[in-house]
C-alpha cells in the first residue's frame, strides 16, 4: 500500500468516525419520539447524503487510479481525491439539520 493511498484511507476514516460520532449524538434524542418522526427522517437524510457522497468519491478515486499508470499521476488522483474528502465533510457540516 502506497503513502498516498495510506493516507488517504485514514483521512476517510477520521471523518466518518467523526461523521458518525456526531449524528449519532445529535439524532440520539430523536429515537425517544416516535419511529417515524422528522427528526428521524432528517438524521436518515443527513446519513445518506454522507454515505453516498463518499462512495462517489471512491468510486471516482478508483476510476481515476486504474487510468494512471504512473505514479506521478496516482499521487495526483490521492490529491484530488482528499480535496474531495474535505469538501464532502464541510458540506456535510453546512448541511447537517439541527435536531
Amino acid at each position: 500500500m502506497s503513502k498516498n493511498e495510506q493516507e488517504f484511507k485514514q483521512l476517510t476514516k477520521q471523518i466518518t468516525n467523526k461523521y458518525l460520532q456526531e449524528t449519532i449524538k445529535s439524532c440520539y434524542k430523536c429515537f425517544d419520539h416516535t419511529v417515524n418522526d422528522e427528526c428521524t427522517k432528517n438524521c436518515i437524510d443527513d446519513y445518506t447524503i454522507f454515505s453516498e457522497g463518499k462512495n462517489q468519491l471512491l468510486e471516482k478515486l478508483n476510476y481515476c487510479l486504474e487510468n494512471q499508470q504512473n505514479e506521478k499521476n496516482q499521487q495526483k488522483c490521492y490529491t484530488t481525491a482528499q480535496q474531495d474528502l474535505t469538501s464532502l465533510d464541510n458540506f456535510v457540516k453546512k448541511t447537517q439539520i439541527q435536531y
